[in-house]
């Protein structure tokens, strides 16, 4: 898979890393709205160009965008596009993920199938919950046994790449859940999740609710 690489001072070092990967830089950002790749790396702060007007561009579902761990809200935004996003700091340990998933139409599909259930279900993509579920769900439909183990299975390994802990992605899951259901439609509700409520709550447990959208997208 052709790669364009265009991370300013990292791209040599990244470039590198992906030897094993027909990969290229490009140093003028305005340059990789005209050229044919699989994927392309930017980094958020890169100059020449606009990271969100790249993205709608050459397509969200071919980019990976290095944004520092402190800029969480820039993280959920360039997620709710589509577009993958590893952190500054660890760079190199999400990246070879990243390049794995932009290269797999399995697995863009797969993202593209939850983000339907998400939106439908009305978890707002603006919110950091958002793209937890979206991240919990995909290990849940990829592995069924997986929801048996909430925290070593789902907050674990989500936290991980959110760079959180257990209990603030298990708290921003309940909170995206719940806000939703506050203002879902009841045919919805039904839809996804039938006679399966709790009947003292009415709302999903963040199990339950992974649980589901993963059965649905599978």
């Amino acid at each position: 898979m052709d790669i364009a690489i265009c991370a300013g001072e990292r791209s040599s070092i990244i470039l590198d890393y992906l030897s094993d990967h027909d990969a290229f830089i490009i140093k003028d950002a305005r340059k990789l709205r005209s050229i044919e790749c699989g994927a392309i790396i930017i980094d958020v702060a890169m100059r020449g160009a606009d990271a969100f007007q790249v993205i709608d561009e050459v397509g969200a579902d071919k980019c990976i965008v290095i944004v520092p761990e402190h800029f969480s809200f820039l993280s959920s935004l360039f997620a709710s596009k589509g577009a993958a996003v590893v952190q500054a700091e660890r760079l190199f340990e999400q990246l070879p993920k990243a390049v794995l998933g932009l290269g797999d139409e399995a697995h863009r599909q797969l993202g593209d199938r939850i983000r339907r259930v998400l939106d439908e279900f009305g978890i707002r993509r603006s919110i950091r919950g958002y793209s937890c579920l979206l991240d919990a769900v995909m290990i849940a439909a990829k592995d069924k046994g997986a929801i048996t183990s909430m925290r070593s299975n789902i907050y674990e390994p989500v936290a991980a790449l959110h760079s959180s802990t257990p209990v603030k992605v298990e708290r921003v899951m309940r909170f995206a859940i719940e806000s939703a259901m506050a203002r879902a439609r009841v045919d919805v509700v039904v839809n996804m999740f039938g006679y399966s409520l709790r009947e003292m709550t009415g709302k999903p447990t963040n199990s339950e609710f992974i649980a589901r959208a993963a059965e649905l997208v599978r």
